[in-house]
């Protein structure tokens, strides 16, 4: 579904996502919808499937026709964590991990007095899988830190140094010295999906150099105190880790806590969702907040199998909030969190200067990043899947020096959601009728002799811009493999418009005639898709 409008000023165009319009006699209804939805998301994300075993109430895994994408997802893969985390830290996380990522699906299995003695069993267990691995990072922590800046890690992630106020709900490293080994934090970096490929971290195209610096300047951080643990014994903690939840969330092996037809027909006010700790019992700590357990509740009333029937849609705005995507772009009305934390950047030294030979870590252009609120009606499908998986290598915006990380495990649902968030179907679409007789007209306008001047900003294939200066712009060449038609024509006809704080000009006027009157006489339609027309041309 598309709503369009259009006034005397401006052609027909989608209606701006930020003009929300909410009947206030459907607030109430609304509120219940949306508490529903979190619940369901929560069902998910909490692989409460894991433990509890859905037959009757549910398909078996792999069997629900439209399922959503987080339900029966793993925990990160546990071989050689021993090589990877501390083993004091692994106890303290264990034990409770809200305690250094508050907003963690990940609970607290153990409960009683001999939790922190369990944990610790846990932990030596663990600890064994693997050695760790020792390697030189060098003393790089400031060229680091510059890159953490830079490449928009500072949106995602808060450091010791960030402001109380100021933290965006970013997730906290203020643990990330006593946890890593660094050897093993410079090969995360490199590849945070290896041993978690449903993870939330994206893999960002680093250099070995780079990783070992971003690494360095991590472990630079001041190393939180960690309560003391008793020594762990590792055979006992082989037997908690298979007895104790581990094994079903981390390996996939089947739970053995009550099934749902069982629970269902109870008030789900005990266990996980228990208001107290006397309630709860032995049950995982999950750490949620009373709108959340209520969220969970009115979905059991309303039975579980909502949760096998999503869609690309749904899954695209709760991927949009989950994965983040606004720490690095403006949406609808609200801005970045990259372009809100600049005194943080400056901090570091990531935005003073610009990248060159001398200086490659800095400034980020934060402006240059584009925005997420026309991206389904904007992008290709098959580019948008492309862009989010990491398949296309070579830089959209070489003049950005943050890098577009990857999202393999999101990419086919996350693009097809986009398309379908804009009311536009998930199929290729044609950027018009290849070549025509306008073709050679298009070349012309895209020119600085009696056109609009494109080529100064804008490269063309392989031919450079040829003064780009303080507006750099993409490459035209890629523009039929990348836009919509229907997304063309309207960026064309007011760039304004569709992106207030473009740099692009607005070439056609109210009467869609423009000023270079030798081409068509003006005729701003005419002339742009001769445009069009050449630049199909130069498809591979």
């Amino acid at each position: 579904l598309r709503l369009l409008w259009s006034a005397d000023d401006f052609a027909i165009e989608p209606v701006q996502p930020a003009n929300l319009l909410v009947p206030e006699e459907k607030a109430a209804a609304i509120a219940a919808g949306t508490s529903l939805r979190e619940g369901r998301q929560l069902f998910a994300e909490a692989n409460c499937v894991a433990c509890h075993d859905g037959a009757g109430v549910l398909s078996a895994k792999g069997q629900a026709v439209s399922p959503m994408p987080e339900l029966w997802q793993n925990g990160p893969l546990l071989a050689d964590v021993g090589a990877r985390f501390d083993k004091a830290w692994l106890a303290q996380w264990i034990l409770n991990p809200h305690q250094f990522r508050p907003e963690s699906r990940m609970p607290a299995v153990l409960q009683g007095p001999d939790a922190a003695q369990q944990a610790a069993d846990i932990a030596a267990f663990l600890a064994s899988q693997g050695a760790p691995v020792s390697g030189d990072l060098s003393d790089a922590a400031a060229d680091g830190g510059k890159l953490f800046g830079n490449l928009g890690c500072i949106a995602c992630h808060s450091t010791p140094q960030s402001k109380v106020g100021n933290n965006f709900n970013r997730v906290p490293l203020n643990h990330v010295s006593v946890k890593w080994n660094p050897t093993a934090l410079k090969e995360y970096l490199l590849d945070p999906q290896k041993n978690h490929p449903s993870g939330r971290m994206p893999k960002t195209p680093l250099s070995e150099k780079e990783a070992a610096a971003l690494s360095s300047f991590l472990m630079s951080f001041p190393k939180v105190t960690l309560a003391e643990v008793p020594a762990g014994d590792i055979g006992r903690g082989g037997q908690l880790f298979a007895t104790a939840g581990c094994i079903q969330c981390h390996a996939g092996a089947p739970g053995n806590a009550p099934a749902f037809a069982k629970t269902l027909s109870k008030a789900w006010d005990s266990g996980c969702l228990a208001d107290t700790e006397a309630k709860r019992g032995k049950a995982p700590d999950y750490a949620f907040k009373p709108s959340q357990r209520e969220a969970l509740r009115a979905l059991a009333k309303e039975g579980l199998r909502s949760v096998e029937q999503d869609s690309a849609l749904e899954f695209a705005q709760r991927a949009v909030a989950g994965l983040r995507c606004i720490a690095c772009h403006q949406m609808d009305a609200r801005q970045s969190v990259w372009s809100s934390v600049t005194e943080e950047a400056n901090m570091l030294g990531a935005l003073k200067g610009g990248p060159s030979k001398t200086n490659p870590h800095g400034p980020n252009f934060t402006t240059s990043i584009p925005q997420l609120t026309w991206l389904g009606e904007k992008l290709q499908p098959a580019w948008s899947r492309e862009m989010i998986t990491g398949g296309i290598t070579d830089k959209t915006r070489p003049y950005v020096f943050g890098r577009m990380p990857a999202f393999p495990a999101y990419g086919e649902v996350l693009s097809k959601g986009l398309s379908h968030w804009h009311g536009f179907s998930d199929k290729p679409a044609a950027f018009g009728s290849p070549g025509g007789e306008l073709a050679e007209q298009g070349a012309k306008l895209l020119g600085d002799q009696g056109g609009f001047a494109c080529t100064v900003c804008h490269d063309l294939g392989k031919k450079p811009a040829s003064a780009p200066f303080e507006a750099p712009a993409l490459n035209l060449a890629w523009s039929p493999q990348r836009l919509r038609l229907e997304y063309y024509q309207r960026w064309l006809s007011n760039p304004q418009r569709v992106d207030p704080e473009t740099k692009m000009p607005r070439y056609s006027d109210s009467s869609n005639r423009t000023q270079v009157l030798g081409i068509f006489d003006g005729d701003a339609a005419k002339q742009f898709d001769a445009i069009r027309q050449y630049l199909t041309t130069l498809l591979n």
